[in-house]
């Protein structure tokens, strides 16, 4: 075996648990690496060497030498640091923060990766990277406790995302991670267009001509608030969906990365001609009246869960319940009687008020 073990106190080989001469626990391994001596003083964890430690480590040295793959570097405690999962996953989200800042990642997505880091990846922190396997990771699943399956499958698919990454960057090893059936407990929900209505008159007079625009249009939450004059077209009865906002910021993309024209209804053509009346530009289409500012989706949220069907999520009553009107019945979505209760000032012109194509 080459190397030896040695006392980290007064230097003499060791046999025992604890030095015979000055009565140390602690241990060194000193190799002969290209006519010089190296001494190691941890193992790849980092953890100060005992002397069984000290001896697995030289075991697993001797190991690598026989398979060529040895390199004292990755022994040596700067390296040992740079390694650990904690310290990679850092500089992985370093990256992201960079992507974020210049709009080509999810802002949103970069605090919920900094939200697993903080809160839930603790016990990999100390973890060598290259050494991570399918047991470590499945040890990590079984000790999470009181998380849904789907938040659990989140957190597996965030360390899929970073060691694809270890694996362009570094060429480190894919480790096989843990397989999470999502069970879906609670199907979703969809309400027929009449009792759409009917919910949303219940709101406030002056925020219900954006929830009657958000329910014909069929857009997410995040892009009806991000709507803004500029992307009207009212001469051909259209708007350009090519914005939406990633938690509170808004970001000039859309959740699918494109941008769509999409066809006005009959009340959503006249609720985007009455807003738009006399404003250009980059403002927003609709103005939050208790702010004086563009909506927000966690206000609409608040909204619905105030006055909207109770035990019902708002993209459910709206953008769901849309999408199985428009595939049952394609063409009942437009009304001869707009079901708002009041009378608009502008009249659509004669184009074809098809619903948007989901």
């Amino acid at each position: 075996m080459f190397g030896s073990i040695l006392c980290q106190k007064c230097g003499s080989r060791r046999r025992e648990r604890v030095c015979p001469k000055c009565g140390y626990d602690a241990c060194l391994i000193r190799l002969s690496v290209e006519g010089k001596y190296v001494r190691i003083y941890h193992d790849k964890s980092g953890r100060t060497l005992a002397f069984t430690d000290a001896f697995q480590t030289l075991a697993n040295i001797n190991a690598e030498i026989k398979a060529n793959t040895f390199d004292v570097r990755d022994w040596l405690q700067p390296a040992i640091q740079e390694q650990k999962f904690s310290n990679k996953y850092l500089a992985w989200l370093k990256q992201k923060k960079i992507e974020a800042d210049k709009g080509r990642f999810s802002k949103q997505t970069y605090k919920l990766y900094e939200t697993y880091y903080r809160c839930h990846y603790k016990p990999l922190y100390d973890l060598d990277v290259r050494d991570i396997k399918l047991r470590h990771l499945q040890e990590f699943v079984n000790d999470l406790n009181g998380l849904s399956d789907k938040y659990t499958k989140n957190l597996l698919d965030c360390l899929k995302t970073f060691f694809r990454w270890l694996n362009r960057w570094e060429k480190l090893e894919m480790p096989i991670m843990p397989e999470v059936e999502v069970v879906i407990s609670e199907p979703q929900h969809a309400i027929t267009y009449e009792e759409q209505v009917e919910a949303i008159k219940n709101f406030p007079d002056k925020h219900q001509d954006i929830m009657f625009f958000y329910r014909e249009t069929g857009l997410r939450v995040g892009e009806v608030c991000a709507v803004q004059v500029r992307d009207l077209d009212l001469a051909n009865g259209k708007i350009l969906i090519q914005r939406t906002y990633s938690g509170y910021e808004l970001v000039e993309k859309t959740k699918g990365k494109n941008k769509k024209w999409i066809p006005l209804s009959e009340l959503a053509y006249s609720i985007a001609a009455k807003h738009a009346d006399k404003r250009f530009g980059n403002e927003f289409l609709f103005i939050n009246p208790n702010t004086g500012k563009g909506y927000k989706p966690s206000f609409l949220r608040q909204l619905w869960y105030r006055h909207g069907v109770k035990g019902l999520k708002l993209y459910e009553a709206t953008r769901h319940s849309c999408q199985r009107s428009f595939r049952s019945e394609p063409f009942s979505v437009v009304k001869s009687e707009p079901p708002c209760p009041r009378d608009w000032p502008i009249s659509p012109p004669s184009f074809p008020t098809f619903p948007r194509s989901l």
